[in-house]
């Protein structure tokens, strides 16, 4: 998993109202989006119980096969 990129806020000395983290993650063939997903969803149960409707996990772009192009 990469977390490639965290912003949030407009200034350094501000408390900013939320954050946005973007992360890569390469599964291997074994592993399929649902339990990719499942993954980072059930370490995070809590959060998601603590604060409801405060956290979303969105797909940046479509998947692909481990080891495969999305043209194949």
């Amino acid at each position: 998993m990469n977390l490639g990129h965290i912003s949030g806020g407009d200034a350094e000395n501000r408390i900013c109202g939320h954050c946005k983290l973007n992360f890569d993650m390469r599964v291997v063939p074994e592993l399929n989006d649902d339990q990719a997903l499942g993954m980072i969803e059930e370490p995070l149960a809590p959060v998601f119980a603590k604060y409801p409707n405060r956290l979303s996990l969105d797909l940046m772009y479509p998947t692909a096969l481990a080891f495969s192009c999305r043209d194949e």
